[in-house]
């Protein structure tokens, strides 16, 4: 049955937004979600169905309401509920398992977010606390989210200016500049944090000279190197992460958005075992405290997520794909 579609957007600019409402007419995306699945959904005011091109910015890698997520958050939903923050559970020691079985390198260790602004947070206070620095070198244009620490690393002034005065002690270089980063960088930065690919501010993919440079950088002036592959991971490159293309491994990494398959929010921080980040988590286990990251039911839906990436052989598709429509427009 068709929906009223001006009493909805009548509705939705009187108690949500009529700015909102303004911005998605002019971009002609004033339509209504229906019948979700696979690669789009049917607006439901016109009727038409719709390639989802946007995938909300990357949270859809499994598809629209996949099955076998959907699934697991039935039965989780059966069996389970969020359950207490801070307890062990089954579910969350099954979705570490799976998680740091495929993120790169030495990555093993595991903080759960609720979500990427979150996830971003807590990665930045875990530099500067282990540190005891407070410098943070971020990029120009680039995106980490709308939190505290996430917002003041934001290389947007669009974004920015919402709610400065932000946290001091961000600087900004320009992204695939390392000598512009080599001048900013000294024994009193605490992280350096890039998306290895530059995703909201228009695809800009970071050289294998650029990424490998960041390493060789902080390990030499013991800075915490970051890397934001909230929009990256999950194979969205055609490698399970970003910057396995460049083999670089970095002390922290963010995940999220498609961690959740579209169905409940989940993020985590992953870090090396450094001695100097192990030791401060291990004295300080409540540093970055959530409800909703890592719950039990964010645990099976994101676990599903991860076995459904392998079992489709999504990554290998995303590269298959990637190369197919490169050589198509060359």
């Amino acid at each position: 049955m068709p929906i009223d579609k001006e009493r909805v957007e009548r509705e939705f600019s009187d108690h949500i937004s009529a700015g909102q409402l303004g911005y998605l007419r002019a971009g002609h995306l004033d339509v209504i979600e229906s019948e979700r699945r696979g690669i789009g959904f049917v607006d439901s005011a016109s009727g038409r169905p719709m390639i989802d091109a946007f995938t909300s910015a990357g949270c859809f890698n499994v598809g629209r309401r996949n099955p076998a997520v959907l699934k697991a958050l039935d039965e989780a939903l059966e069996n389970l509920d969020m359950g207490s923050p801070g307890l062990a559970s089954a579910a969350k020691l099954e979705f570490a398992r799976r998680l740091t079985a495929l993120a790169p390198g030495d990555l093993d260790r595991i903080v759960f977010a609720c979500g990427g602004g979150d996830a971003v947070d807590g990665a930045i206070k875990l530099a500067r606390a282990a540190t005891g620095r407070a410098g943070v070198i971020a990029t120009l244009k680039g995106y980490h989210g709308h939190t505290g620490f996430a917002l003041s690393a934001n290389g947007k002034e669009h974004y920015r200016g919402y709610a400065e005065p932000l946290m001091a002690g961000f600087d900004f270089v320009p992204f695939n500049d390392l000598e512009a980063v080599r001048r900013e960088a000294s024994e009193t930065t605490a992280a350096i944090i890039v998306e290895p690919v530059q995703g909201e501010a228009g695809i800009f993919v970071g050289s294998d000279d650029y990424l490998r440079g960041l390493r060789e950088l902080c390990e030499r002036l013991g800075i915490v190197l970051i890397f934001d592959e909230i929009q990256t991971g999950f194979g969205r490159t055609g490698r399970m992460f970003a910057s396995q293309h460049s083999g670089v491994v970095p002390d922290i990494m963010t995940v999220a958005k498609s961690l959740g398959g579209g169905l409940y929010p989940s993020a985590a921080i992953l870090y090396r075992p450094l001695p100097i980040l192990n030791d401060y988590v291990a004295s300080n286990p409540g540093f970055h405290p959530t409800i909703g990251g890592g719950c039990d039911i964010a645990a099976r839906v994101s676990a599903a997520v991860i076995e459904q990436i392998e079992s489709l052989g999504l990554v290998e598709n995303a590269e298959r794909q990637g190369r197919r429509l490169k050589t198509a427009l060359e």
